[in-house]
């Protein structure tokens, strides 16, 4: 909530209920597939491979919530 608050005053926009509720939602949904990630690095790969994984999540997961916060900026 505070990265898509962060990006709503960078974005000069208002912080108002509807996009709260927009931003829990798409956090909702990008955790799903982050948390299958991190069950998947903490489980079942090497070592070697867990910091590539996480890194590569974590841009993709940041990347959703930014483009989701840039696509609703103006609603």
């Amino acid at each position: 909530m505070a990265y898509w608050g962060l990006l709503s005053v960078k974005n000069q926009g208002n912080i108002t209920l509807k996009s709260a509720t927009q931003a829990a939602k798409s956090i909702g949904v990008g955790s799903i597939p982050y948390l299958g990630v991190d069950y998947l690095v903490t489980n079942k790969l090497k070592k070697r491979y867990c910091l590539p994984v996480w890194s590569a999540a974590e841009i993709a997961y940041n990347s959703f919530l930014a483009g989701v916060a840039y696509l609703t900026k103006n609603t």
